[in-house]
């Protein structure tokens, strides 16, 4: 169940509510109803924690972590994809099924980060 503070993303597309915390995706189809448990990152793994989430047209779920770029997750909740960008901020589909994040980069200085956004077609 989830506790107050702990939602990453959200988002609502094919007739469900999607929530993500940190490691785990919650996927609500009726809002009468408790959440059922949709994918978890692994706990004994590496790091990885979640901070934005979308759901793609052809429903592939897109995750976007705090430190280990996107990944890709299939409707029977298997990683199908991975792609190292480092931090992303945000993420978006536009109408041509291209995938827009938002992410950090370092800059040329010590301390220095710039934004910036890319396009990637997965």
């Amino acid at each position: 169940m989830l506790r107050e503070g702990e939602v990453a993303g959200i988002c609502y597309a094919h007739d469900a509510l999607w929530i993500a915390t940190g490691k785990e995706i919650y996927r609500y189809r009726d809002l009468d109803q408790a959440p059922e448990l949709f994918f978890s990152f692994p706990s004994d793994g590496e790091d990885v924690l979640m901070n934005s989430l979308m759901v793609r047209q052809n429903q592939t779920v897109v995750v976007g972590t705090s430190s280990k770029g996107i990944y890709c997750i299939d409707q029977a909740a298997h990683i199908t994809r991975h792609i190292d960008v480092g931090a992303v901020n945000s993420i978006t589909e536009d109408r041509d099924g291209s995938i827009w994040i938002a992410n950090q980069e370092i800059g040329d200085l010590p301390g220095w980060r710039q934004m910036g956004a890319y396009s990637l077609q997965i």
